[in-house]
């Protein structure tokens, strides 16, 4: 599966990036927990959500009542890669393969660190476009404090936490 993915990450353009949305955590999360460290190659890994798409099953709780049944942490996040990499389907990746390929890193996988690796040689990070509009956010942790800003946490509750893929 990792093969048709080498020619997109060998032809993808250096570009500035800036995005802003949310990283979600358990009840227990911290400031350190929203990005997962990645021991090779030394990043942090993140799934960013669009701010919107988080809050709109919440919208009905913003009144805090005895029956609250909060069940994460978001942590608004703005991120600044100069230069990033960009991987979307436009750039010839599927969102089930950058999805694929997250896991795979996660998991230790020789064949996606390898391709993490040749990523993060010349950018500060990069972004992989996943389904669900969720975005996989990869930085060198050589360069993570000056790439991104995390804002004060924010209780989500409503309709549970399906979908979310807290961070652990």
């Amino acid at each position: 599966m990792a093969r048709p993915m080498c020619d997109p990450l060998s032809q993808a353009e250096h570009v500035d990036i800036n995005m802003v949305g949310i990283g979600v955590t358990d009840l227990r999360g911290t400031r350190s927990s929203v990005f997962r460290r990645i021991r090779a190659p030394e990043a942090r890994l993140t799934r960013l959500r669009p701010a919107g798409r988080v809050f709109e099953g919440f919208r009905e709780t913003l009144m805090l009542d005895e029956t609250l049944d909060a069940f994460a942490m978001g942590w608004p996040l703005d991120i600044e890669l100069s230069p990033g990499l960009l991987f979307d389907t436009d750039s010839g990746i599927p969102a089930w393969e950058a999805e694929r390929a997250v896991e795979g890193l996660i998991n230790g996988e020789s064949k996606y660190i390898e391709m993490a690796t040749v990523t993060l040689l010349d950018a500060k990070g990069c972004i992989l476009k996943m389904p669900g509009e969720v975005s996989a956010v990869l930085i060198r942790e050589e360069d993570f404090a000056g790439c991104v800003k995390v804002g004060e946490p924010l209780l989500l509750s409503g309709e549970g936490e399906a979908g979310l893929n807290i961070v652990s």
